[in-house]
């Protein structure tokens, strides 16, 4: 089905939709586009903006809105420690390799399934660094929305996901890098006895 979407914006920046005609253009009115066979999706800059546009429409112009295309980007979903891809629970509650936040098994790779109430992953799986390897030995700045914009882009550093580092316990150090139980919330009490909760553990592949 075709999709007829005016642009309702200059910059991107407008809090409000722009609905002004082409000024050089006296005969282009929003007329034009009704009983039109295609969808008619104006783009907007946020989908805040989409319910003005459809009352604007439908109340001044006799135009049905069929949906619409936002111009702002939106971050990816945060890692869910949570849900985690796998051939099998055991799997996927091992290797922590990729998260499913959404809870579907679309979002694994071919294969594997996603698998809820996993408890030995850590929370925080999104850091910067110039490179996946910088990134996981550092476990430095997180970037949770997933974007390289969250990192010091100036130092050549990027977003990286699927980083295995986070809060765990154990009697020192080394032994909780051995990321055998984790402390999400930081706090020594989520530990077994003898233990305390260490953060920015690195977890190897």
């Amino acid at each position: 089905m075709a999709v007829l979407s005016p642009q309702l914006y200059t910059t991107g920046k407008e809090d409000t939709p722009d609905f002004d005609t082409t000024a050089s253009c006296s005969a282009c009115t929003w007329e034009l586009w009704q009983g039109s066979s295609g969808a008619f999706a104006p783009s907007i800059v946020t989908a805040s903006q989409y319910d003005e546009v459809s009352t604007y429409f439908s109340s001044e112009h006799g135009i049905t809105t069929g949906g619409y295309i936002q111009w702002q980007q939106s971050p990816s979903p945060a890692p869910d420690a949570s849900k985690m891809c796998g051939a099998t629970w055991d799997e996927a509650s091992s290797k922590c390799s990729k998260s499913c936040p959404g809870g579907l098994d679309g979002e694994c790779d071919q294969g594997q399934k996603c698998w809820g109430s996993i408890k030995s992953c850590p929370t925080t799986m999104n850091h910067c660094g110039k490179d996946y390897a910088d990134a996981s030995a550092k476990c430095g700045t997180e970037c949770p929305g997933g974007l390289d914009s969250e990192c010091d882009m100036g130092s050549g550093e990027k977003c990286w996901g699927g980083i295995k580092c986070g809060n765990f316990c154990g009697p020192d150090w080394s032994g909780a890098s051995a990321c055998a139980q984790s402390c999400p919330g930081g706090l020594d009490s989520e530990c077994p006895d003898g233990q305390t909760c260490y953060g920015k553990i690195s977890c190897s592949t």
